[in-house]
């Protein structure tokens, strides 16, 4: 196991997300070494966490291709009234 071998060897600790088991569950994964004798690995379920942000980012791709592509003229301003956004 690669982050292990890693964090054994004197890397930080880190955090990786890695697919596991036939469904292909996604799991963050972080390896702590404590010393030699002992060491703390973690694994928490991420797999709805990044079904969600990468259907939250194809919805974005998306919508910013409406407003690049539309014909009319769309402006989106903050509530203070300055454009943020414009696709003149």
């Amino acid at each position: 196991f690669e982050a292990i071998r890693l964090t054994v060897a004197g890397a930080p600790p880190e955090t990786r997300t890695l697919p596991y088991g036939r469904d292909a569950r996604l799991f963050d994964v972080r390896v702590t070494v404590f010393d030699l004798d002992m060491l703390l690995v973690s694994a928490v379920d991420v797999t709805e966490r990044e079904r969600e942000r990468a259907s939250f980012e194809q919805a974005e791709r998306e919508l910013r291709t409406i407003f690049e592509l539309t014909p009319s003229s769309v402006r989106i301003a903050d509530v203070t009234g300055h454009f943020q956004s414009l696709n003149d």
